[in-house]
């Protein structure tokens, strides 16, 4: 398994175990189809944290909030890697 798909899995397991909603959830899903506010997505964004070892600066809440579950991995690919090109200006 790829290294991407092994993290695709790991995010579709986070956002389940915070929402619930099984393995119907697909990476490119707009978070607005999952049925999720803001609320959900904090709580999913501290559940990355703790899975991936990771720390999002809450000044970077809003810029994190991507349009989509692939967005949202490219962002943690950036964190977890140490990519600047990824972090808000």
């Amino acid at each position: 398994m790829s290294e991407i798909m092994t993290l695709e899995t790991q995010i579709i397991q986070v956002i389940d175990k915070v929402m619930k909603y099984g393995t119907d959830i697909q990476m490119h899903q707009a978070w607005g189809e999952l049925g999720t506010n803001s609320l959900d997505y904090i709580k999913i964004v501290v559940e990355m944290e703790k899975a991936f070892n990771i720390e999002i600066d809450d000044d970077q809440l809003a810029f994190v909030q991507t349009d989509t579950i692939a967005d949202f991995r490219d962002y943690l690919v950036g964190l977890i890697e140490g990519d600047s090109e990824h972090e808000p200006d």
